[in-house]
């Protein structure tokens, strides 16, 4: 492998990402193989790697995998694959994790089908952005939570249905800002002083007639709505980056 002539790495307080390609194979160490049928590989190795970033290969690699056998995936507490997703960096569309499309429409597809990452989002207001009503509010991995989410009606309908948790609750009135102890972090993050059990419940009613808010100031909810909008103005890799941290889960620092 080699550092990629257009991007070397990546890194900053989010974490650092390499970007390598597969190198040529060196003739002194080709003319060193003494099994001929290794060195006839050679000319598949070119055509098919060379000059490829190696993480792509990798998720190329883990995908055929899972085509061949699913159960071979090893999956965590939760149900995800094991190590993934990668953490999301601002700007940077490469896959975080192994099943997404690298086509950016396709790949916007793919996260509205599958469950959203975490283990619950509580419900924070709904509000209504270009005639379309949303849900908003936070997701949370046990009792911490990284990232707020935004979420049309019908999207939180179809989620549901599929068996995601989401949760009506004060939020403001139980938990904690503790971003100071996550110097990694993409942002605000909360904790929850006791278990969400305690002082959440599912929802029961998914569209009201008026739209609600409970603690933040309704413009800071909007805004968290049009980061995710290409009609407010974000090119579609920007607007996608930012619904895929969130929809992934994917701004938790990695420990």
């Amino acid at each position: 492998m080699r550092p990629s002539d257009n991007t070397v790495l990546i890194g900053g307080q989010f974490g650092l990402r390499t970007y390598a390609v597969w190198d040529a194979v060196p003739p002194v160490a080709h003319n060193r193989l003494t099994n001929s049928r290794t060195q006839a590989l050679k000319a598949f190795y070119d055509a098919a790697l060379l000059g490829k970033e190696v993480v792509g290969t990798m998720m190329a690699t883990l995908r055929f995998y899972q085509a061949v056998n699913p159960a071979i995936v090893h999956r965590d507490g939760r149900g995800e694959w094991t190590g993934f997703p990668l953490m999301s960096q601002p700007g940077v569309t490469d896959p975080l994790h192994p099943e997404g499309p690298a086509e950016l429409e396709a790949a916007w597809k793919w996260l509205d089908g599958r469950l959203p990452n975490g283990d619950a989002r509580v419900v924070c207001g709904q509000l209504t952005f270009e005639g379309i009503r949303y849900l908003c509010g936070f997701t949370f991995t046990g009792r911490h939570s990284f990232t707020p989410f935004a979420e049309t009606v019908g999207q939180v309908g179809r989620d549901l249905a599929a068996g995601a948790s989401y949760l009506g609750g004060d939020v403001w009135a139980n938990v904690d800002d503790v971003t100071e102890l996550f110097p990694r972090a993409q942002g605000a993050v909360l904790f929850s002083r006791s278990e969400l059990a305690s002082w959440a419940s599912p929802i029961t009613e998914l569209e009201r007639e008026v739209g609600w808010c409970l603690g933040d100031d309704n413009e800071v909810w909007l805004g968290i709505v049009r980061d995710e909008q290409v009609s407010a103005g974000f090119p579609l890799a920007v607007a996608y980056g930012v619904r895929r941290a969130r929809r992934l889960n994917a701004c938790v620092p990695i420990a």
